[in-house]
């Protein structure tokens, strides 16, 4: 589970928010990733491969951190 926060701290890498805001956006990709982390472990993978697939669904951290960046912070 390690790899879902580092893929979350990448993520908030790109983002210049205050950090109570980031705080509370990390707990909710987190929670996203956590979620579909669970998904795949009920249909049988391994931790390994759950984590694979979440982290694979979920996006590039890059385009991601800098997609929130444009949208909430544009200026």
């Amino acid at each position: 589970m390690k790899n879902l926060e580092k893929h979350v701290e990448r993520i908030l890498d790109h983002m210049q928010s205050p950090e109570e805001e980031r705080g509370e956006i990390r707990e909710e990709l987190l929670s996203h990733l956590e979620e579909s982390y669970t998904y795949y472990k009920n249909q049988g993978n391994s931790d390994k491969q759950a984590e694979r697939h979440s982290l694979a669904d979920f996006g590039d951290p890059d385009l991601i951190g800098k997609g929130m960046q444009e949208s909430m912070y544009p200026f």
